[in-house]
């Protein structure tokens, strides 16, 4: 087995090395956030290199992961005739690429060019879950209907 990290992410350490350093933690059944901290304090800690040991930096950083997660986290109820109990929408959506900005749904309804840019982030996320979930979608015969939603949006303003 060869491991690697996904596309895009940021972390410098070997992947086999943190693999075993992780497998390990999950053996002594261990494997949660604070214990991989724990275990990466160390200088010499595989992936020692991917956290900020700066605790005023640490600080900041985490405040702006809670920003996100407020913004990420707003939803708008649009009031219709049609159904019973609306649906709550994602207000917020980081559509531009390497760019740390959110912009409203409203805004993005309004503009073919950042529907677009939704849309191939929709995609790639439906692409993440069908490879992160592989094994519960060919377990529940679910392939085809992961497949036709995936057309559906590829064809979504075409």
């Amino acid at each position: 087995m060869t491991y690697q990290w996904k596309t895009g992410s940021r972390i410098k350490a070997d992947p086999e090395l943190a693999a075993q350093v992780l497998d390990q933690l999950a053996n002594e059944n261990r494997l949660n956030a604070e214990n991989v901290v724990e275990v990466s304090e160390p200088e010499d800690a595989v992936l020692h290199e991917d956290f900020e040991w700066n605790d005023e930096k640490a600080a900041v950083e985490y405040r702006k992961a809670q920003a996100r997660y407020i913004m990420r986290s707003l939803v708008v109820v649009e009031e219709t005739v049609t159904e019973e109990t609306p649906t709550p929408i994602r207000y917020f959506f980081q559509i531009e690429e390497n760019s740390s900005n959110y912009t409203p749904i409203n805004v993005i309804m309004q503009k073919a060019d950042c529907m677009d840019a939704l849309k191939r982030k929709a995609l790639a996320e439906l692409s993440a879950f069908k490879m992160k979930y592989t094994t519960i979608i060919k377990r529940c015969n679910a392939e085809s209907d992961i497949n036709s939603l995936q057309m559906k949006m590829e064809n979504l303003g075409a």
